[in-house]
């Protein structure tokens, strides 16, 4: 037996002890769900210790699991590590990048091209703060990414709260990058386009780990 596979029968053992009591048929579903997932996370990431360890966190203490279990307040395994769970979670994920960073890759170069000052400069400049402008569309898609990402039980804590502020990180780039583009020289449009970049690159990040998880 390897590693991985007496710690996962490690897991069980001790989550089987905390559900003692509870109804048989009730507490055989939970088991077998448990092992189910983890066994197909084994089975997929068989040379990644990491996605075993995942994996556990998301469940979470075996204490968690049974307690859950014991007030009904958690769906059994089987659904959320089930085809559904995985879509919420997909569903999460691309709603929070489409709606986030594309627009602050297009605000950037945005302040970018403003900083030539020619004519066709200035009408791309006018036509990307436009575009910008009436993409108030974005928001309803964020939302749904929001609640998709909260509810989800496929992301680790760390990586739910990342993706959550995405959004509000959006804005508040978008708030500070305009007010740096007031003065209208080079030095404030590049630092004005700094901005938007920078959390494009933290969003992108955070998109690419919640994928991640969503998918192991």
């Amino acid at each position: 037996m390897t590693t991985a596979h007496a710690r996962v029968e490690s897991y069980l053992g001790e989550l089987d002890r905390m559900l003692a009591g509870l109804d048989p048929a009730t507490r055989d579903d939970v088991l077998a769900g448990i092992r189910e997932h983890l066994d197909a996370t084994l089975a997929e990431h068989p040379e990644d210790p990491r996605a075993l360890n995942d994996a556990l966190l998301r469940l979470g203490p075996p204490e968690h699991v049974a307690a859950d279990a014991r007030s009904g307040g958690a769906p059994p395994p089987s659904r959320r590590w089930g085809p559904g769970a995985v879509a919420w979670a997909s569903v999460g994920v691309l709603a929070t990048g489409v709606a986030t960073a594309p627009f602050l890759v297009l605000e950037s170069m945005t302040y970018l091209i403003g900083i030539f000052g020619d004519r066709v400069a200035d009408e791309l400049y006018l036509g990307g703060l436009s575009i910008l402008a009436s993409a108030s569309w974005a928001t309803p898609i964020w939302l749904a990414g929001l609640v998709a990402v909260v509810v989800s039980p496929r992301f680790t804590r760390r990586t739910r709260m990342l993706l959550a502020v995405c959004g509000p990180a959006t804005l508040a780039s978008r708030w500070a990058s305009t007010a740096l583009a007031l003065g209208n020289t080079d030095s404030r449009l590049v630092a004005a386009a700094v901005i938007p970049m920078a959390v494009a690159v933290g969003v992108t990040i955070a998109c690419r780990l919640g994928w991640k998880e969503a998918m192991s």
